[in-house]
């Protein structure tokens, strides 16, 4: 019997390891192949972690992937005061 590889999985963008929850905003259902294909390769490592190991094994060497923290959004400044 063929094992249905077409399933979409629930990957954790922060992982739950690294403190991660299961909010819709840190949740991708992405196929099942790709989540083990990442996990096989990245196993569970940090985001940075990740993106240096991109860098120097993977991307052109005239390219690089740029990691920055994300600002948080103006409302929750505007919400201060």
């Amino acid at each position: 019997m063929k094992r249905n590889t077409d399933r979409s999985s629930r990957h954790h963008k922060k992982m739950r390891c690294h403190g991660g929850g299961d909010d819709l905003r840190n949740i991708s259902n992405i196929p099942q192949k790709w989540h083990r294909a990442f996990h096989t390769i990245f196993g569970n490592f940090e985001t940075h972690t990740i993106m240096t190991m991109m860098n120097e094994l993977f991307i052109d060497p005239d390219f690089e992937f740029v990691l920055r923290r994300k600002v948080p959004y103006l409302n929750t400044y505007l919400h201060r005061w």
